[in-house]
């Protein structure tokens, strides 16, 4: 993964994102974050969960720590 709209991108929908992380009901931030390439460092935690009862050990913390990391470094 190199960004946090990949991180997204991999549930299919921002929705099933959404629904995952119990935002459900209030999907519209999701998308929000997939536009702007940027998940919030509060809802860090409940994705790496919801990424880790699919199955995807890769999508952790510290992984989204150090996209959100890289791309304050270099904004382009």
């Amino acid at each position: 993964m190199k960004s946090h709209r990949e991180v997204i991108n991999k549930w299919g929908s921002p929705l099933v994102l959404a629904t995952d992380i119990g935002m459900g009901e209030k999907p519209n931030p999701v998308y929000k974050w997939r536009k702007s390439g940027r998940i919030p460092p509060h809802r860090w935690l409940a994705v790496s969960e919801a990424a880790r009862k699919r199955g995807w050990q890769d999508i952790t913390v510290e992984l989204l720590d150090f996209l959100d990391s890289q791309a304050r470094a270099d904004p382009c």
